[in-house]
């Protein structure tokens, strides 16, 4: 679902200051619904820096699924998007199209350490 979602972003252009607004507003939606979805960490419900703290520590206890580069990452999206929605900044297309990269950068992180964790269970299960 965040792969479409980010995939559908990739083909907007956002012009006005309502459109790049849209624009963050869906990509930072994505980005924490799919945190949510996959970390189990309430991101919808937390501001940014909230949520950056709660990675921060889960990436001390779960290195191997949030590392760092992954949590500045997730940080740089999430910060260009507040003051996209926020600030009334409007970032130029590079910068969008470098926020969406990240983006898609970070989540594409996750779902490789959590396959790779999913088939280390799958392997010790059936070693046991």
């Amino acid at each position: 679902e965040a792969v479409r979602r980010l995939r559908q972003l990739s083909d907007q252009t956002p012009v006005t200051d309502e459109e790049v607004k849209d624009y963050f507003v869906e990509l930072s939606d994505t980005l924490r619904s799919y945190l949510e979805y996959t970390i189990n960490v309430p991101a919808l419900e937390r501001t940014s820096s909230e949520l950056m703290r709660a990675h921060r520590r889960l990436s001390a206890v779960s290195i191997d699924l949030v590392g760092d580069e992954t949590i500045d990452q997730i940080g740089r999206s999430l910060d260009v998007s507040d003051l996209a929605k926020f600030a009334s900044y409007r970032p130029d297309q590079t910068e969008n199209e470098e926020v969406l990269d990240l983006t898609k950068l970070s989540i594409e992180s996750i779902e490789r350490a959590r396959r790779r964790r999913i088939a280390e269970t799958e392997t010790a299960d059936v070693n046991v």
